[in-house]
This record gives C-alpha cells, sequence and structure tokens, in this order.
C-alpha cells in the first residue's frame, strides 16, 4: 500500500480547509491515495508515472463521486458526490 511520507500545505491551505469545513474531503483523497496495493517491479524502466497515475485515477473512480477534468496538463478531480457541490457550499462561507 502507497503511504503518504510528508504533506506541504501552502498559502494557508490546511486552515482555509479547516475552515470551509472540507476536512473529510482531505480526509477521504487521503484514504483514497493509500488504501490500495501498489506493486511495483524491481526493475529500471518499468514503473512509469503514467502507469501510476492510471492506478490512482482508478481508485477515484472506485471511491465514487470523483470526476477527472483534464485541461492541457492540468488535470483536476472535482468531488461531485450528494448533496450541494463543495465549491458552491465554500462559496457560501466565504461570504
Amino acid at each position: 500500500m502507497p503511504k503518504i511520507t510528508s504533506e506541504a500545505a501552502y498559502n494557508g491551505a490546511l486552515e482555509r480547509i479547516k475552515r470551509l469545513g472540507l476536512d473529510p474531503l482531505l480526509d477521504q483523497v487521503r484514504s483514497i491515495l493509500t488504501g490500495f496495493d501498489l506493486l511495483v517491479k524491481e526493475e529500471r524502466d518499468t514503473n512509469g508515472g503514467a502507469a501510476v497515475r492510471k492506478m490512482i485515477d482508478a481508485q477515484f473512480v472506485e471511491a465514487g463521486g470523483w470526476t477527472k477534468k483534464q485541461t492541457g496538463i492540468v488535470i483536476a478531480l472535482c468531488h461531485d458526490g450528494p448533496g450541494p457541490p463543495l465549491a458552491k457550499q465554500a462559496k457560501k462561507r466565504m461570504k
């Protein structure tokens, strides 16, 4: 299983996450990223980033409620679970 060895939050991101009540969403992302078997080979050039990315994307699909949106080289995973979209909830709380 993959593990998160360190996290870096920039520009007060963790404080904003807490203020907007998005802690459960962050916990879900951590769980998705660490909750599967990541089997790698001990051979050179066999564990490409694209293959690992496909495995991670599959975990978000399996978890449900996540949509992959890709524009150019930017990839965003958007949570679209039950209830109003989280971005709308966050905007309401910022007012």
